[in-house]
């Protein structure tokens, strides 16, 4: 989230601007042809890009682009490519991260974060396939200012880390939260076979902490996280309340309270389909204005939708097909990708995530892409937490990056102290906004 603080007579105009996904998205495979399909969201709605990348991706996917559309590195976990589509320079081949055979079978096993306070450092987290190798919960750090495969005019970037082990072991499961105008991001994961959920805090000064937390989920008549290696999927709410998860069998759905300032998780309460039955699903994702949830299964058809003002659970129309992971666009609109197997060429797209049931109008074919020799949409959707590269900076006038504008009527120019629905001002006189934030798939 974006932060612009004008100064004239104490009154204080804030104005936001949410920058929850990169602009540019991969996703899909091409398996005779090694590449891939994709979205370009630098307009602000979605334009296919046809077989561009590298990688024929399955499910792990995350992307990293500029404002302007170019793409910088993408991965699967197990590949890294840089913008010029060329195997990153410093990367290994291949990355430990998400192997299960050759492809990068873990739901949001790549996962991609911009270190806060920079914008040329990234940081590119990996968890393993529950159906591969043991690799764990490793991290890569990645120097775009480096010549790599490009230029010193024009870097390419380089991989200067890899392979760092953060856990021995890992799940399918990684989310994030951040504040664009704040110097942490929080990424959430689990431990298989467990109660234990992991927090890594992430600064401006690098990764601070790893910690883990016992917190139980127990499912309606089965084990629970407690007797599962971990296929499913995490989201946190945009306001950084609440974290959901759902996975397969024998993991359920559950709904929890997060804090955004602790990394606390607790509170936990199970969630059940509108057939009052337990949920082992694959995707999740909670809609923009924070009040519904919506899930998916790669196993049984449909997808439905939670109510968190009303308790009540809707089946959504129009969706008796299996899906893989949900993810939510720039334009407020959530993407949701679909079973490899059975070769789907579209991805659907809810237009209405913040309505309530049928209103929240699912087209599950909304998006068709060309069809190739073996193609289909993939499982997964790309993954990471990003603020926007070169953001507009704190001045005194407006720009193209503001979206809405808040005013403040100060008696006097405090030094310190919460203020303004959460808005902290420091002696210096600088917002750090900590009850906004961009949460992240």
């Amino acid at each position: 989230m974006k932060k612009k603080l004008l100064f004239g007579a104490f009154i204080f105009l804030i104005s936001t601007s949410i920058f929850a996904q990169n602009v540019v998205w991969y996703f899909g495979a091409a398996d005779t042809r090694q590449t891939s399909y994709g979205l370009d969201f630098t307009s602000g709605t979605p334009v296919q890009r046809n077989l561009e990348s590298e990688l024929d991706y399955y499910e792990s996917v995350t992307v990293v682009s500029d404002n302007s559309g170019n793409v910088l590195y993408y991965s699967d976990g197990i590949q890294v490519y840089d913008g010029t589509h060329q195997k990153m320079v410093g990367a290994p081949d291949p990355l430990q991260g998400t192997q299960d055979g050759p492809s990068g079978s873990s739901v949001q096993g790549a996962f991609s974060l911009l270190k806060p306070g920079s914008q040329t450092e990234y940081y590119l987290f990996t968890s393993q396939a529950i159906d591969g190798a043991p690799t764990g919960f490793r991290v890569n750090r990645i120097d775009m200012t480096l010549p790599g495969n490009g230029t010193i005019a024009n870097p390419a970037g380089e991989m200067v880390t890899a392979d760092s082990v953060l856990l021995g072991t890992g799940t399918e499961m990684m989310t994030a939260y951040g504040n664009c105008g704040s110097d942490s991001v929080w990424i959430i994961t689990h431990s298989p076979n467990s109660w234990d959920f992991v927090t890594v805090l992430v600064t401006a000064n690098g990764i601070q902490s790893v910690n883990t937390q016992n917190v139980p989920t127990p499912r309606s008549f089965g084990l629970g996280f407690a007797g599962a290696l971990g296929r499913g999927s995490m989201d946190i709410s945009s306001d950084g309340s609440m974290l959901v998860m759902t996975g397969q069998s024998p993991i359920g759905t559950h709904l929890l309270d997060f804090n955004k300032h602790t990394g606390a998780i607790t509170n936990h309460r199970e969630l059940r389909a509108p057939n009052g039955f337990p949920y082992d699903g694959y995707g999740c994702e909670f809609s923009p204005d924070g009040t519904k949830i919506y899930f998916t299964s790669n196993l049984t058809p449909g997808m439905w939708q939670y109510d968190i003002n009303t308790g009540l659970s809707h089946d959504i129309p129009n969706s008796a097909i299996t899906h893989g992971e949900i993810i939510t666009g720039i334009d407020d609109k959530l993407y949701v990708g679909k079973v490899s197997q059975n070769f789907s060429m579209t991805v659907g797209v809810i237009d209405n995530p913040n309505a309530i049931g049928a209103a929240a109008n699912y087209d599950k074919d909304a998006i068709t892409f060309p069809n190739t020799a073996q193609s289909a949409i993939s499982y997964a959707m790309p993954q990471g937490f990003y603020c926007p590269l070169n953001p507009c900076e704190i001045d005194a006038v407006g720009d193209q990056c503001d979206t809405t504008t808040t005013a403040f009527q100060l008696t006097a120019e405090p030094s310190g102290g919460t203020w303004g629905g959460g808005a902290y001002i420091t002696a210096g006189g600088m917002f750090n906004p900590s009850a906004a934030g961009v949460g992240s798939h």
